[in-house]
């Protein structure tokens, strides 16, 4: 006994060139209008039975069924033909909008009859999915620990939703998916929701990046090829780009039509935050090796961006004022000055900038005082 249905497609049929898929146990549902005249939408949901076909005892499938076949997603496996006209092609004669609706691309004529043939879901009971097994490959950057999926996986189940290769070598989870007891290789950091799309190495890539791999373990995540998924991201950024213009002319926020992000914008920022990490503690490490330095010596300069900070100490003669030169000229004279005396008490004075790369120190207080400077300002 075959268990292929005698009218659906095989590979062991001539037409393989218009084959779907292999045919297991499918059967096939059959549907049938019978348009008014100028029509040009088929609606599932309201279909006309032709009389003739229904006084021979053709009924049509139901609804439901109709739905579960998900033409739309699958809409090779629809072929739609006209009393009038023949068979008819997909995006030159019709297009399908949903699951339930079909436009035509011609005015239909008075009791013009269309059929349709769609494959239904196997009777086996195995449902077709569009998806793809997750797999993620990309480098691990040298002073990093963490590698962004893009697709979301379940975390900390056992057995484990996916298997990390480092340096193509196997890696082992934390007992328990833990991110203090660090006995294995990564631990897997839940977003808050169960699921994870960010895997965090205990020890981070040195010298050269290291090469990943992720790879599921049974888990499907949605395929975007040939999906509805598929086409919301191609929407996405023409809903975008519509935002700003909408706003405005509705007098709102854009934030009100803010929607969830999709596959690929989450797969950028998931990227863009790490980069972000790698910056702030690059910068943090920069900073503390400056303000080391600053201690460290009795005067010199340094710049972040746009900003410059000097520093260094003078000897102020006598009661009155003392020019001080500095190393390095600022944008312009609205630079600040802190002054402390390092051998005296009670001493005050106050600092006049003179020009882009000096300033006067002036005092009504005699001695000799030893003063230390620091300034701040844009740089020249």
């Amino acid at each position: 006994m075959s268990n292929t249905g005698k009218a659906t497609l095989s590979i062991k049929r001539k037409d393989v060139r218009d084959q779907k898929s292999i045919a297991t146990g499918f059967k096939k549902l059959v549907f049938a209008h019978q348009a008014g005249a100028g029509e040009t939408t088929i609606d599932l949901a309201a279909l006309t039975v032709p009389p003739d076909m229904a006084g021979n005892g053709f009924v049509n499938p139901s609804l439901a069924d109709m739905q579960a076949a998900k033409m739309k997603t699958f809409r090779k496996n629809l072929t739609l033909i006209s009393s009038l006209r023949g068979e008819l092609i997909d995006f030159l004669s019709y297009t399908v909008n949903s699951a339930t609706s079909i436009t035509l691309f011609f005015d239909a004529e008075a009791d013009e009859i269309f059929t349709g043939t769609l494959d239904h879901n196997a009777k086996t009971g195995v449902s077709l999915a569009d998806a793809k097994p997750l797999v993620a490959v990309g480098d691990l950057a040298v002073g990093t620990t963490d590698f962004a999926t893009g697709d979301s996986f379940k975390t900390g189940v056992d057995p484990q939703e996916v298997v990390v290769y480092r340096g193509g070598l196997i890696q082992i989870r934390n007992t328990g998916n833990s991110s203090t007891v660090l006995d294995g290789n990564y631990h897997e950091v839940d977003s808050g929701s169960g699921f994870s799309t960010l895997i965090r190495f205990n020890v981070a890539a040195s010298g050269t990046p290291d090469s990943i791999i992720v790879n599921g373990v049974g888990a499907l995540v949605e395929r975007p090829t040939g999906s509805q998924q598929q086409e919301i991201d191609s929407l996405a950024g023409q809903i975008d780009n519509m935002i700003p213009t909408l706003a405005d002319l509705a007098n709102v926020p854009e934030t009100d039509f803010q929607a969830a992000p999709n596959n690929i914008d989450l797969k950028q920022f998931g990227d863009r935050v790490l980069t972000n990490e790698q910056d702030i503690e690059t910068n943090e490490q920069d900073i503390a090796t400056i303000i080391g330095q600053t201690v460290a010596s009795t005067s010199g300069s340094f710049d972040i961006g746009d900003l410059r900070m000097q520093w260094g100490s003078f000897t102020q003669v006598s009661a009155g004022s003392k020019l001080v030169d500095l190393t390095s000229s600022y944008a312009d004279t609205s630079f600040k000055v802190f002054m402390q005396v390092t051998n005296q008490i009670g001493w005050t004075a106050r600092a006049a900038n003179t020009t882009v790369s000096s300033f006067t120190s002036t005092t009504g207080v005699g001695g000799t005082p030893n003063v230390s400077f620091f300034t701040i300002g844009r740089k020249a």
